[in-house]
């Protein structure tokens, strides 16, 4: 009697002890699925982050483009009101600045020697300031003079002293050749720069 009764409780015993073991079992596959399901949770909002960063960074990279181009677009506008220029003529001069065609009468390509550019402008400013020219070819090429430490895409530049006031006016002169002509025939444009703006747009027809 007393060893059935051992045998009984050594069988309940294995039974118990295997149960706990598979309850143990089943507690740390739990606690790895969770530790899983944290990690991948974790990962997410590091990605989650990451591109909330590069949406932060994208949109600060936007707003400061905006506020260079806004910064140059005034920086641009200040420089219109400080001249103006209200009107310009073409002539021709010799090589002493005297006129061969005063401007606004007919050139011709075989007269002309140094194209000069008289204009009529307003200014809030009082100083030298450098003039950058661009003359068009009647094709539309860039014509180029052999200025030195010219920026490129423009002609020629030339420095003048600039009046405080309304209607004031100024005589620009080019670039050319003594003996012989170097302007070909047509419709060729002109364009004045100061401080990255175009003053002045103008077409002139040598004939």
């Amino acid at each position: 009697m007393q060893s059935e009764t051992n045998d009984i409780i050594i069988e309940k015993y294995n039974k118990t002890k295997t149960g706990l073991g598979f309850a143990i079992f089943l507690v740390v596959i739990l606690f790895v699925i969770i530790f899983i399901y944290n990690h991948n949770r974790y990962d997410d909002k590091i990605i989650s982050d990451d591109w909330a960063l590069y949406d932060l960074r994208h949109d600060y990279d936007s707003l400061n483009r905006n506020y260079e181009s806004l910064l140059s677009d005034y920086e641009k506008s200040q420089s219109a009101w400080d001249i103006g220029i209200t009107s310009l003529s073409v002539g021709n001069t010799d090589y002493y600045r005297n006129w061969i065609n005063k401007p606004g009468t007919n050139l011709t390509s075989s007269e002309m020697r140094y194209p000069a550019f008289e204009i009529t402008y307003n200014s809030t400013i009082e100083r030298n300031v450098i003039f950058y020219i661009k003359l068009f070819e009647p094709d539309g090429y860039l014509w180029n003079s052999s200025q030195e430490s010219l920026p490129p895409g423009f002609s020629f530049s030339r420095e003048y002293w600039v009046s405080k006031g309304y209607n004031n006016t100024l005589e620009i002169y080019g670039w050319g050749h003594s003996e012989y002509s170097i302007f070909r025939s047509g419709i060729w444009t002109v364009e004045i720069w100061y401080d990255d703006m175009c003053l002045r747009t103008e077409r002139v027809t040598i004939y």
